[in-house]
């Protein structure tokens, strides 16, 4: 899912990220020409409990810092007035055809980002 935001004015602090939970490690890069990155975590994060994979896709340009806190691992971005645009996405297992381990999702996000990387979209 794409999602864009513009605010009217410079604003410290607007931030977007995904839930730290025991099962699961950060997973993050950055594509071969250091315009996009993204931040993922993957394992046992559902009720079921079953696997679920969380991802992040970001310009690296519009990020000010990446936040490790208590609960969450955070993109806080730089204050702009220009629109800025950000990916998320989720993979769980028992969706249709669901990614059922770690190696296939972030082989799944590498080729996301190898996208973002020649395209500049999704």
């Amino acid at each position: 899912t794409k999602h864009t935001f513009q605010a009217s004015k410079e604003i410290k602090g607007i931030c977007t990220g995904i839930v730290k939970q025991k099962n699961t490690e950060l997973l993050k890069k950055e594509s071969q020409n250091k315009k996009w990155a993204y931040i993922a975590t993957y394992g046992a994060q559902s009720l079921v409990p079953d696997n679920l994979g969380m991802a992040v896709f970001y310009k690296i340009n519009t990020i000010e810092s990446l936040e490790d806190t208590e609960l969450d691992y955070l993109l806080v971005f730089k204050p702009t007035t220009k629109a800025t645009s950000f990916y998320f996405l989720g993979a769980w297992e028992q969706e249709k055809d669901g990614i059922k381990n770690k190696e296939t999702f972030i082989k799944y996000l590498d080729e996301k980002l190898a996208v973002l990387n020649k395209k500049d979209k999704l």
